[in-house]
């Protein structure tokens, strides 16, 4: 595993660097956050780029960090860890110190108002990727408005900084003219073998013969575990003949207060299978769950791709969906079965049509080149 080295900031002044020196800087660990990280370090291996990571304690200390990057060496990643939060000055004298050309934050919407304010001080190129873009969530009032107007232009003033090639966050197969990254679809193995070992997965550890609906990865609560389970509840209702059961697949995610115990007895109460597999998945096991689910649901209140819909869609996996706009015009492009709106009436209306729909046919959108090109070695066209 990687040594991890815990310091402060180098009081080191900035230098001009070379170019094949990367500092990834991830200050977070939920979700898939690290997934991108392994990623991109992977690629910089592959591609014999010295990388290093600059992080929190709280972050080497996590589930997430040992499942997704305990397994490299000192050699292949560098890991310092810092008990302060996260500056650009931090990164900026951390690039120096290392002698990196390039620093890289593929989770940089929390430092949009701060670039766009102090600029960006180092002679590496920064390259934040925004994974939120305002622009794709419609606005409910016009204080909102205000707010997502005001976070663009953040970002537009952000991405005009000198050294700093600001990209947007797409989802897979996008193509056009800003500097973005297509969301990564990381299979690792042929989809065919995945739905093998999804079947015995289903057989291993879901076992009874019922139609699976499951919510995958990090349980946060913008994936809505709450109306997908009153969801399932009015299906049964309205289909009592109709054997279901609801997966939850991964951990419950920070700020998520709900009850599993409460889900079970009113779910089993009704003749709702019920279970939980309450770890951090690694990638391959997660496509493995993905695969053996007769549908994933995507109950989202967010606006951008995400990757358990992109990984079910390559996996010829149903999917139900519900969200605002931009988030059904992504689930429409990906085959999902989409709710008329985000509550439990529509969604049990969707999962019904999904009891009687095929299994799609998988959708090739496999690849992670172009995120990891964007952001390693991308620039302003």
């Amino acid at each position: 595993m990687a040594n991890v080295e815990m310091t402060d900031v180098p009081a080191i002044p900035p230098r001009k660097v070379p170019a094949g020196k990367v500092l990834i800087v991830e200050p977070m660990a939920s979700g898939h956050l690290l997934v991108y990280v392994k990623l991109l370090v992977d690629w910089c291996n592959t591609h014999h780029i010295s990388v290093s990571l600059l992080t929190s304690e709280g972050v080497t200390q996590s589930p997430e960090f040992f499942r997704h990057l305990g397994g490299f060496s000192e050699e292949q990643l560098q890991v310092i860890c810092t008990s302060r939060e996260i500056s650009l000055r931090q990164m900026k004298e951390w690039a120096a110190r290392l002698g990196a050309g390039r620093v890289v934050l593929p989770n940089a919407d929390s430092y949009v108002s701060r670039l766009a304010a102090w600029g960006w001080r180092g002679h590496a190129v920064l390259v934040p990727l925004i994974m939120r873009d305002p622009r794709w969530e419609s606005a409910s009032s016009r204080r909102r408005a205000l707010q997502l107007r005001g976070k663009l232009c953040l970002a537009m003033l952000a991405g005009r900084m000198p050294f700093v090639h600001l990209t947007w966050l797409r989802p897979p197969g996008f193509s056009g003219a800003d500097l973005f990254a297509c969301d990564p679809v990381i299979l690792e193995e042929d989809p065919a073998a995945i739905r093998e070992q999804g079947q015995t997965y289903r057989h291993d550890r879901l076992k009874l013969e019922c139609y699976w609906f499951g919510i995958v990865g990090n349980l946060s609560p913008h994936k809505n575990v709450d109306m997908v389970v009153d969801a399932l509840l009015r299906l049964a209702a309205s289909r009592p003949q109709s054997p279901v059961g609801l997966a939850l697949c991964g951990r419950r995610g920070e700020g998520s207060h709900w009850d599993a115990e409460l889900f079970k007895s009113s779910l089993q109460r009704v003749g709702i299978a019920f279970t939980w597999d309450d770890r951090v998945l690694s990638n391959r096991e997660f496509n493995v769950v993905v695969a053996g689910l007769d549908a994933v649901v995507i109950a989202y209140s967010t606006h951008s791709p995400n990757s358990t819909t992109s990984k079910a869609a390559a996996l010829g996996t149903r999917i139900v969906g519900a969200g605002g706009p931009s988030m059904s015009s992504f689930l429409r492009s990906m085959g999902a079965l989409v709710a008329l709106d985000l509550n439990p009436d529509s969604l049990a209306e969707a999962m019904s049509r999904a009891l009687d729909s095929d299994p799609p046919a998988p959708i090739d959108i496999r690849g992670s080149e172009q995120f990891c090109r964007a952001l390693l070695v991308g620039g302003p066209k």
